[in-house]
C-alpha cells in the first residue's frame, strides 16, 4: 500500500581522522523516504553510514546526508564543492531513486513528483552537472558511486518517463561505479540493513594492496557472481593513473599490475546471463496478440457514457513513436538479455515499459502478460496490463487486471487511477470518481487522477469542480491534456 512517509531529518557527520580542509573529501547521500514509494527503502541510509565509516578510516573527511528534498540536496552539494581544492580527491555516493531524461541521469530528491521527462530534468539533480562542478574546482580525482538502478515508482509511469539509467558520459579524471546501467537491479529484501553493492565496495576498498579501480573491479565481479542472473555493475574508469584511497599509501604508478589496463577496467565481466550484448544479433520481440483481438482506439475518439457491455468499435492503432538511438540500444540490449534467458522477468517487464512508451501496445501487452506469469507479484505489470487494455478499449479484461493489482496491493494509487479510466470508458462516471478520489487520498498530486476526475465531473455537469481539477492537473503535468487524447479521451 502506498503511504506518505515523513522525511527523516538529515544528519551530518564529519568526525573522521582527517582535519577540516582535508584534500580527501566525501559526500554520501542516502535517500530512502520517498512519498511516491510503497515503503521506505531499507538500505540507502545505512549504506551511506557504512561507507562513511570506511572512508573515514582511510583518511577522508565525510559528510552524510539522508532524505533530502531538492533544496537541501543542492545545499549539501554546494557545501561539498566549497570544501574541494585543486588537486584534491572527491568521492560522491548516492543511493536512492534515479531516472534518465534526454539520455542524462538525474538523482531524485524525496520531494520530487515525476510524471514526464521534463519533470525529471526540472525536479531532479543532474549527475553530469554535479560532476562538471566538481571538475571545475580543479579536483584531480573524482569518484562517483551510484546505487539508483532500482525499480522505482517513476519508472512504472511508463507513459511519460523512460525507465532506468542511461549510460554515463566518460570523463578523464572520473571513475564511476554504478549498480546497473540499462537494466533494473533487484532491491535487497526489506529486512536487509545494507546492499550487496556497498558491502562489496567496503570490503574491496579495504584491501591495501588494491588501488581504487582494482578494488571496484573486484567488487563488480563479486556482485555479479552473488546476484546470479542480475545485471553486473558498470565500472567506468577515466583515471589516468592508479589511485589508492588509503591516504597513507604512497605507491608509484610503476607498482600497478600491468595486466589491469584502463581499457580492461572499463569492460565488466558480467555474471552468467549478463554478457556484453553488442556482439549479439538483436532478436525480434515476442509474439503478440493479434491486432484484431485488441479493438484499438482511434486517435481522437469522443466517448459518451456507455454500459460495460456496450460494443466497442474497431479502430486503427496510434502510430508507433520512433526510437532515439539510446532507446534503440536499450531495446536491443533487453531483446538480447531475454533471448539468452527467457525467464528474465525484470528485463521483460522493462521492455514492456519501453514498448508502451512508444505506443507499441500489442507487443508491450505481451511482455506484461509474460511478466505476470513469471512473477505474479509484479504489481506494476498487472497495472500496466490494465492501463494498456483500457487505452485499446479491451475494457472487461482491463478491469480484471486492475482488480488483480488492487487485490495484491490495496490502495495502489496508480492502479486506482487505471481503474478510474476503465470505469470512465465504461460510462460508470460515479465509479470512476470513487477510484480517482481514493487514488488522490494516497497521492494528492496524482495529475492523471485529477484530470480523470475532472473529465468525469464535466460529463456529470459539475463544471466548476471539473475546471478546478483539470487546472490543478495541468499545473502538475502541463502535457496531461495531450496524454489523455492519446488514451482516447477529449
Amino acid at each position: 500500500m502506498i503511504s506518505t512517509l515523513l522525511a527523516a531529518c538529515a544528519s551530518f557527520s564529519a568526525v573522521g581522522a582527517a582535519p577540516s580542509g582535508s584534500p580527501r573529501q566525501a559526500l554520501l547521500i542516502g535517500n530512502a523516504a520517498y512519498p511516491d514509494g510503497d515503503a521506505e527503502l531499507s538500505t540507502p541510509a545505512n549504506d551511506a553510514d557504512k561507507l562513511s565509516d570506511t572512508l573515514q578510516r582511510l583518511g577522508f573527511e565525510t559528510e552524510v546526508e539522508k532524505n533530502l528534498g531538492k533544496k537541501d540536496l543542492n545545499n549539501a552539494i554546494e557545501r561539498f564543492l566549497q570544501r574541494l581544492d585543486a588537486g584534491s580527491t572527491a568521492v560522491l555516493f548516492f543511493a536512492g531513486f534515479g531516472v534518465q531524461a534526454g539520455g542524462k541521469n538525474y538523482l531524485i530528491p524525496i520531494d520530487a513528483h515525476i510524471w514526464s521527462e521534463d519533470d525529471a530534468a526540472s525536479q531532479g539533480v543532474s549527475l553530469d552537472g554535479v560532476l562538471a562542478k566538481i571538475a571545475a574546482r580543479g579536483v584531480k580525482t573524482r569518484i562517483v558511486l551510484v546505487d539508483a538502478s532500482r525499480r522505482n515508482p517513476f519508472d512504472a509511469r511508463f507513459r511519460s518517463v523512460p525507465p532506468g539509467l542511461a549510460a554515463p558520459t566518460s570523463s578523464a579524471g572520473t571513475l564511476g561505479f554504478y549498480s546497473a546501467i540499462g537494466a533494473i537491479a533487484n532491491d535487497p529484501s526489506p529486512s536487509a540493513r545494507n546492499s550487496l553493492f556497498v558491502n562489496e565496495i567496503v570490503r574491496q576498498i579495504g584491501d591495501a594492496e588494491r588501488n581504487v579501480a582494482q578494488a571496484l573491479a573486484a567488487a563488480r565481479d563479486e556482485i555479479a557472481r552473488q546476484s546470479k542472473g542480475q545485471p553486473a555493475p558498470l565500472l567506468d574508469n577515466g583515471l589516468e593513473a592508479p589511485v589508492w584511497l588509503d591516504g597513507n599509501r604512497r605507491t608509484s604508478v610503476a607498482e600497478a599490475p600491468k595486466s589491469l589496463s584502463k581499457a580492461a577496467l572499463k569492460t565488466p565481466e558480467p555474471a552468467k546471463n549478463s554478457e556484453p550484448v553488442k556482439a549479439l544479433e538483436p532478436v525480434k520481440t515476442p509474439e503478440t496478440p493479434k491486432i484484431s483481438e485488441l479493438r484499438l482506439t482511434p486517435d481522437r475518439p469522443k466517448l459518451g457514457p456507455a454500459s460495460p457491455s456496450a460494443p466497442i468499435a474497431e479502430h486503427k492503432p496510434l502510430e508507433v513513436k520512433a526510437y532515439l538511438p539510446s532507446e534503440l540500444e536499450l531495446k536491443t540490449d533487453l531483446d538480447a538479455r531475454i533471448a539468452r534467458n527467457p525467464s528474465d522477468e525484470s528485463s521483460i517487464s522493462r521492455r514492456g515499459q519501453l514498448l508502451a512508451l512508444h505506443r507499441d501496445y500489442p507487443a508491450a501487452l505481451a511482455d506484461f502478460e509474460r511478466s505476470t506469469r513469471l512473477n505474479p507479484d509484479n504489481i506494476d505489470s498487472w497495472n500496466n496490463r490494465c492501463w494498456i487494455r483500457a487505452i485499446v478499449n479491451d475494457l472487461p479484461r482491463a478491469l480484471q487486471d486492475c482488480n488483480e493489482a488492487l487485490r495484491r496491493r490495496p490502495n495502489f494509487a496508480d492502479a486506482l487511477d487505471s481503474r478510474g479510466l476503465v470505469r470512465f470508458k465504461q460510462g460508470d462516471l460515479n465509479g470512476a470518481i470513487e477510484d480517482y478520489n481514493e487514488a488522490l487520498k494516497h497521492n494528492a498530486r496524482h495529475a492523471s487522477s485529477l484530470y480523470g476526475r475532472g473529465l468525469s465531473r464535466l460529463r456529470l455537469g459539475q463544471a466548476d469542480k471539473a475546471d478546478e481539477d483539470m487546472a490543478k492537473a495541468r499545473s502538475i503535468n502541463p502535457t496531461i491534456e495531450s496524454d489523455y487524447r492519446e488514451y482516447g479521451l477529449d
